[in-house]
């Protein structure tokens, strides 16, 4: 790993946990830091403000062992400005975050509820918190269904007239439907597809909730938003399904064309000989492309599909994929396309060796592949970046987790356009 002197660490964890730390603006331009009570925290997801102060969402430990959903906002040197948390009588753990056209800040996420009788056992629901940009809280929204078992694991906010978002994630309610539209019962436990649809009307708040999959616990892991050649818009989802004993990676087109309502347009799934799951997905251009893993469990790779943006099953398997393999395992959990020079930034994690510790990764691939840079960011413990977003100087930051001795803090690393940092 990089990093091996424990004192190096041990001063960060001082700097995360401490008062605050200023540094000077010619610091600015890259920065690593940690956040969070020493307990088991890590970060989901990142966004960068119209003035250059980032959002950090992500779970933490309390001092009971019981999770927190978290949001930090930071200034734009990585110093922390205020924290906001949320979370019930047990478990609760963040999903995903997006921004409306007012600015307030939506999150998604599970909250674990404590059942009170046999019938009323305890569950797990959605759970969306909508805050104003300095972290006061608007309104807080649970969906509870039959008291099954629900996860929300991101949110996208409609940019229409309508309003409103559409929350991906899972649920094992009692039936479900699959892209063939037959009916038939869940059995107990077992996750399906499912999508919490929310929006205002004329002021009345309209709420529809959809399953899919086929029954082999299915589950989504990230969504996006676009304008089609009508103007209309579409949500993209990705995720995982379990399809005849194969964990498949999966995207699922949502539209939303008549407003009392959404639709499932279909499941396409990867077809790997491996089992594989997605974990991100974004716009570009003219297409739609899918991050993902293949073969997660051991001896990862990392995978980038390419769709039109009908998402069309390509003509082979090979078309439109890009597959990027390393000694030991990486893990692609979060991208972004950079329209300068064409490339995507993936961010996740990497070893040198299977069984050996993972360290922050971040590459920057072309399109046929070809990497042109990638860098690793590590101490003694282990490391993962699950979020990436741009900077407006034209850099990256990520967000995930750093680990020592069984604990992690929130860590975020802010490099310049090269995937440098310079702390």
């Amino acid at each position: 790993m990089k990093y091996t002197l424990r004192y190096i660490f041990i001063a960060l964890l001082f700097a995360a946990c401490g008062d605050k730390v200023e540094i000077e603006q010619s610091q600015a331009e890259t920065f690593n830091k940690l956040y969070g009570n020493a307990g088991n925290d890590s970060g989901c997801d990142i966004k960068e403000l119209p003035n250059g102060d980032f959002l950090i969402l992500g779970t933490i430990e309390t001092t009971d062992k019981s999770t927190e959903i978290a949001l930090i906002r930071t200034d734009r040197f990585g110093n922390e400005q205020w924290r906001e948390t949320f979370g019930g009588d047990a478990e609760d753990q963040a999903g995903g975050m997006d921004i409306d056209k007012n600015g307030n800040i939506i999150i998604a996420g599970t909250t674990y509820i404590p059942g009170t009788t046999e019938e009323d056992s305890n569950h797990s629901d959605i759970i969306v918190i909508e805050l104003d940009a300095n972290g006061n809280l608007i309104q807080k929204e649970i969906f509870d269904q039959f008291l099954d078992n629900e996860e929300g694991n991101c949110i996208v906010y409609d940019i229409t007239e309508i309003g409103g978002y559409i929350v991906g994630g899972s649920s094992d309610a009692i039936s479900t439907y699959t892209e063939e539209g037959t009916n038939f019962d869940n059995p107990k436990f077992t996750k399906n597809l499912f999508f919490v649809r929310v929006y205002d009307e004329n002021g009345i708040k309209e709420v529809n909730e959809t399953y899919a999959g086929y029954s082999q616990d299915d589950f989504i892991t990230s969504g996006i938003v676009y304008i089609d050649a009508f103007d209309s818009v579409n949500f993209i989802f990705s995720g995982v399904s379990i399809k005849n004993g194969l964990r498949s990676a999966v995207v699922i087109p949502v539209t939303n064309r008549n407003q009392s309502g959404f639709a499932i347009l279909g499941i396409t799934d990867f077809k790997f000989s491996e089992p594989s799951i997605a974990t991100d997905i974004i716009a570009l251009p003219n297409s739609i492309s899918v991050l993902g893993i293949i073969n997660p469990s051991s001896s990862s790779r990392i995978f980038i599909k390419n769709f039109n943006r009908s998402i069309d099953i390509p003509t082979s398997p090979e078309e439109g994929l890009i597959v990027i393999q390393k000694n030991g395992s990486t893990r692609g959990n979060s991208f972004l396309y950079n329209e300068t020079n064409q490339n995507y930034i993936i961010s996740g994690s990497t070893n040198v060796s299977e069984g050996g510790g993972f360290d922050h990764y971040i590459a920057s691939v072309k399109q046929d592949g070809k990497i042109n840079w990638e860098k690793t960011y590590g101490g003694t413990g282990d490391e993962e970046a699950f979020a990436i977003a741009p900077t407006k100087d034209g850099g990256f930051i990520i967000t995930g987790y750093t680990g020592f001795e069984g604990n992690s803090l929130i860590n975020t690393i802010k490099v310049d356009n090269k995937g440098i940092l310079n702390p």
